[in-house]
């Protein structure tokens, strides 16, 4: 379940149903999960991983569905906790189990996005809303300054970003820079700002000193 989810399979997707259905299969009553269907009792470790393939499907692993009896998967590994903070696996405190039921605790799916990996996405996200004209969906010139200010501070290039039509956000912000830094002092500093972020010199764009 994790691995479909981390290759970008829904949650609706008829193999993860099927995952999940199975696990509804072997879940004990005690909440937990056994390492084999045919395993009569329930351990932290498979426990652990259970919750992490139901988070990893966008379900809760505390819903009704996963509460056979009084008890859930996630009640079920607070149960295992001693008082040292070890979790148990067979009876006895085990390294192994402690570590992988943290994840499952806070509620997290493996693979877990690394900052690099959510600004990498978030760059794609961008680039998806670029217009024709080299302007990014929302509110116009100043939607596109803030992409510009996000992409550079992302580590990425804003005059990379070209359009469908071969159109960079510079292209779009010297169309538009007299009228909006007309506005006001304030949009006039957000333009340089942007200006400055996608590589250009402020002091001599679109016709215009943005410094001064």
């Amino acid at each position: 379940l994790q691995a479909l989810a981390a290759a970008g399979v829904p949650g609706n997707n008829a193999a993860v149903t099927k995952a999940l259905a199975f696990l509804d299969t072997v879940q004990k009553s005690d909440g937990g999960f056994p390492n084999a269907p045919a395993d009569t009792g329930s351990n932290a470790n498979s426990t652990a991983f259970a919750v992490q393939g139901i988070l990893a499907s966008g379900a809760d692993p505390q819903a009704a569905r996963w509460k056979p009896t009084s008890s859930n998967p996630i009640s079920y590994l607070l149960s295992l906790q001693q008082p040292e903070g070890a979790f148990t696996f067979g009876g006895q405190a085990s390294l192994l189990a402690t570590q992988q039921v943290i994840p499952a605790l806070a509620g997290r799916a493996f693979p877990f996005l690394s900052r690099a990996s959510a600004q990498r996405l978030a760059l794609n996200f961008i680039r998806a809303q670029q217009q024709a004209d080299g302007s990014f969906a929302g509110f116009g010139t100043g939607s596109t300054i803030d992409a510009v200010l996000a992409i550079d501070a992302a580590g990425g290039k804003p005059q990379q970003f070209a359009s469908s039509a071969g159109k960079r956000p510079l292209d779009f912000l010297a169309s538009k820079a007299a009228a909006y830094a007309a506005t006001s002092a304030a949009a006039s500093g957000k333009l340089l700002a942007g200006v400055v972020a996608a590589d250009a010199d402020p002091r001599h764009f679109a016709g215009l000193n943005l410094v001064i």
